[in-house]
């Protein structure tokens, strides 16, 4: 196995001008080379032959002495069959060669055993983000439906979702499968469960949300359950309180090292596993929870009120700006009753809000003016969707009169 690098010497501080001097500098270090010798071939060995060490010297560009970028330059090679022998001893010949010997740069050329090490934990790696996409697509499939991820991800995640499609030839862009969560980065799917991408924790910090039922006062002991209770206590006792968010933060950092074939030792790999373990285990033990939270079906049509849909969710996009034009309450929702959607109520639905404003925005037809009409935000989803795809409904982008987005508006097919 062998682990090369190059010293540089670029000020002329190196005292060593020979391959031969150089060899002998490094013997002068008894501790660090007790018992070894110097062999042919500009050769160094340890007395048991464990560890072996060469040195050749980099030629330097035939220049004037002013135009040259270093003085001298070496590189050194390691080779040894003792793993554990050869990680201790690279970083001390690293540390020894940086404090003592002058040269200004050293840069690693190869590292057989970083890449030994880095193979072993990517399997685990690869297998344990699998499973928390695997949890996230689950727990919000049961609990928010099939849109969840219009319902959950901002809108930064999902342009980000819909621009990486192509990337994957064989089952993404030929639409064989759904990918949504697996094109995610790695910090955004943690910060599912724990961060400002996730939807509980704008349900838990942000009055802006809170506000969106204000009007609503028998909704109070709803907005308690659900804001307090059923989301923040699951997410409280399976991440929260397991240190989820810090531990998925290490791990990040570790994964960009396996990523991006950084350097290892064998104490980090012995970390990285024992944090996998320990996410593995908060991963198991909220799917054991899993059955035990059930929102109820008005329970999820609030949560689906709590989008953090960055386009349309703030005060100056199109639908929310127009449903202040008409003086109609587009805040309160009535949870204590829903009921199934035809063809024709969303039909008249549209021609009655028509009538009141320049355009009707998708999202507020949606997700507000139907919902507060006492009707199911899954047979609403359907029901629209077959409408524009059977052309009776059109589909467009609007310029925005409110905001700083474009909105997505649907009108009748002439």
């Amino acid at each position: 196995m062998k682990f090369e690098i190059m010293c540089i010497d670029s000020v002329g501080k190196v005292v060593s001008k020979t391959i031969e001097q150089l060899l002998y500098a490094f013997l002068s270090n008894g501790d660090l080379f007790s018992g070894w010798i110097k062999k042919e071939n500009n050769i160094l060995a340890s007395e048991n032959n464990a560890i072996s060490m060469s040195i050749q010297k980099f030629p330097s560009i035939d220049l004037d002495e002013s135009d040259k970028t270093y003085k001298q330059s070496y590189t050194v090679t390691i080779e040894s069959a003792d793993e554990v022998a050869l990680d201790i001893f690279r970083v001390d010949l690293i540390r020894y060669i940086k404090s003592n010997m002058g040269f200004s740069t050293i840069r690693i050329l190869r590292d057989e055993l970083s890449k030994k090490l880095a193979s072993q934990v990517y399997p685990i790696l690869y297998e344990l983000e699998n499973n928390v996409r695997t949890f996230v697509s689950n727990f919000f499939l049961k609990n928010i439906g099939i849109d969840w991820v219009n319902v959950v991800l901002d809108k930064s995640s999902r342009d980000k979702i819909k621009s990486r499609k192509s990337n994957e030839e064989i089952f993404v862009k030929s639409n064989l499968i759904d990918a949504d969560v697996l094109l995610l980065d790695f910090d955004e799917l943690g910060a599912i469960l724990f961060g400002n991408k996730s939807i509980f924790y704008k349900a838990k910090t942000t009055e802006d949300i809170l506000s969106k039922i204000e009007n609503a006062t028998d909704l109070s002991e709803l907005k308690k359950d659900v804001l307090a209770g059923s989301f923040s206590k699951y997410f409280k006792n399976c991440f929260e309180q397991q240190s989820f968010e810090s531990k998925w933060r290490r791990l990040y950092l570790l994964r960009n090292k396996v990523a991006h074939n950084s350097y290892f030792t064998a104490t980090e790999i012995d970390g990285f596993r024992e944090l996998c373990d320990e996410i593995s285990e908060i991963i198991e033990n909220a799917y054991d929870l899993l059955d035990t939270f059930k929102l109820s079906r008005e329970d999820k049509e609030l949560v689906k009120s709590f989008s953090i849909d960055e386009e349309h969710g703030n005060e100056t996009s199109a639908d929310s700006d127009c449903s202040c034009l008409d003086g109609e309450n587009t805040t309160s929702v009535d949870s204590t009753k829903y009921k199934s959607i035809t063809d024709d109520d969303v039909k008249t639905a549209f021609d009655t809000l028509s009538m009141k404003r320049d355009f009707v925005g998708l999202q507020y037809f949606v997700r507000t003016y139907l919902i507060e009409k006492g009707f199911y935000y899954d047979d609403i989803l359907k029901t629209v969707n077959g409408l524009i795809e059977n052309g009776y409904f059109i589909k467009k982008t609007k310029a925005n009169p409110y905001g700083f987005y474009d909105t997505a508006i649907i009108e009748k097919s002439s």
